[in-house]
């Protein structure tokens, strides 16, 4: 039974790997870090303070991604999960304006070590043994843990919460300290360390090959329209953008975080039959389908629509950037070279974030003057040229 329900468990790195997806989405203040900050900060300096470390930490993603095809992947994940406690436990103890933006940097930046290595050093423990193949059951079954840990784990930080207002963020502490000891049992997978680890030339040749990757001619269009399709994702989910959404349908913060829970449990059933999808249609074929669906959606999205409406076409978003997610996960780790898979998976991290880097204060600035349906509309339609655009590139090199 609980092989099925964990496929390969009994490789040591693949269960671990299960166990840092329960870590790292074990968000326990997802639904009240901003009023644990907004103890000590004014609204303004909570703004403030998330541009300051969100910049940052979109800086150092590439970077980290290179430090863990040099160092080791177990290393950089090790030195990810250090600073996840680290910074969880200071934030915790934070009193002041300074104290919580500087600890807070410093969980990002840890965040940012980890998001790449964690995955290449799972998939290369199964390339290791010749169980690659196996990839796509292992993926999906680590977003299922990440599903259901999300949709506990912010139900319990709301209790904590009305039981003591920082321990939150101590629970989330101790969360991260088990990713720590985890991260310690970790077996090594050895990488091949360049000559010079401090050189310039070897750094800036990394990043080349590592983001080169995405841009290789029969690569290049599932790279765009699934990091179109995570790029769109990312600014729907953490800005405004998706509660305002809500809000336009009809939603109150009630039964706005009643949908998102029964979100999570319709993507889980969903994850289920992706497996299904896939012994029947090619991978390209399902991602192509899947993006050209979420921008639809999206599109849609922007139109007036009522409560039951507006939150079915939520839902699909949210099933479609799921499988947008295990999909491209599989595609790129099989076509990415071993020597710089992290930092190919860092670069797919920085590309996801990039849209919300440049378009967070328009949005902003949009939102005040109630247009953003009209915006929603026009992104969407964007994302469907890009699509279509990628499309045509496939089927010029006839994989699809």
């Amino acid at each position: 039974m609980l092989d099925r329900l964990f496929p390969l468990r009994h490789i040591k790195n693949i269960a671990l790997f299960y166990l840092l997806t329960l870590v790292y989405n074990s968000w326990i203040i997802a639904g009240v870090w901003i009023f644990i900050w907004g103890a000590f900060m004014t609204k303004f300096q909570i703004g403030i303070s998330d541009s300051i470390t969100f910049a940052i930490g979109f800086l150092i993603e590439l970077p980290s991604g290179v430090w863990a095809d040099f160092i080791g992947r177990k290393k950089a994940i090790i030195i990810g999960n250090l600073l996840l406690t680290v910074g969880n436990l200071f934030v915790a103890l934070s009193s002041s304006f300074l104290g919580i933006t500087v600890w807070y940097l410093v969980w990002t930046i840890g965040y940012a070590f980890q998001s790449g290595a964690t995955e290449a050093h799972a998939y290369d423990t199964l390339k290791k043994q010749g169980l690659s193949h196996h990839w796509d059951r292992v993926i999906s079954t680590s977003v299922v843990i990440g599903k259901i840990a999300i949709l506990v784990s912010t139900a319990l930080g709301g209790y904590l919460f009305l039981l003591g207002f920082r321990l939150p963020y101590l629970a989330l502490t101790l969360v991260s300290a088990i990713g720590l000891i985890t991260a310690l049992n970790l077996e090594h997978i050895p990488v091949k360390k360049p000559k010079n680890l401090w050189s310039i030339k070897n750094y800036l040749k990394q990043i080349k090959e590592g983001v080169g990757t995405l841009v290789k001619k029969h690569i290049l269009p599932i790279s765009i329209t699934c990091l179109t399709t995570t790029g769109l994702a990312y600014m729907y989910n953490w800005g405004i953008l998706r509660p305002l959404t809500a809000e336009r349908f009809g939603y109150t913060p009630t039964t706005f975080s009643l949908l998102i829970s029964f979100t999570s449990l319709v993507v889980i059933v969903f994850v289920w039959l992706l497996g299904k999808f896939q012994k029947k249609f090619h991978i390209e074929k399902i991602i192509f389908g899947t993006t050209f669906l979420y921008a639809l959606f999206f599109t849609i999205m922007g139109f007036p629509h009522n409560i039951i409406l507006g939150g079915l076409i939520m839902i699909s978003l949210s099933i479609g950037l799921t499988f947008t997610e295990i999909l491209f996960s599989q595609f790129i780790n099989r076509h990415t070279p071993e020597k710089h898979r992290a930092t190919t998976l860092s670069s797919v991290a920085l590309f996801t974030k990039l849209p919300y880097v440049f378009l967070a204060l328009v949005i902003g600035a949009i939102a005040e003057v109630d247009k953003l349906p009209h915006y929603t509309i026009a992104v969407g339609l964007i994302a469907l040229a890009l699509w279509a655009l990628s499309l045509t590139k496939q089927m010029s090199h006839k994989n699809i």
